[in-house]
């Protein structure tokens, strides 16, 4: 598995470590560190995820 999406974050698998790819509208990276459990890394360029309806 190299993509895990959940309902606030896309985070993607890379060399051993998960990365914050996307946060979902309403959160900012940060909050989304801290309601997370395990370690996580920021990428480069986080973005907002798009929320279709």
């Amino acid at each position: 598995m190299s993509i895990v999406v959940t309902d606030l974050a896309v985070l993607r698998r890379e060399d051993g470590q998960f990365l914050l790819e996307a946060v979902a509208p309403g959160f900012s990276p940060e909050e989304v560190l801290s309601l997370t459990e395990m370690r996580v890394k920021l990428s480069a360029a986080v973005g907002t995820m798009e929320i279709g309806e």
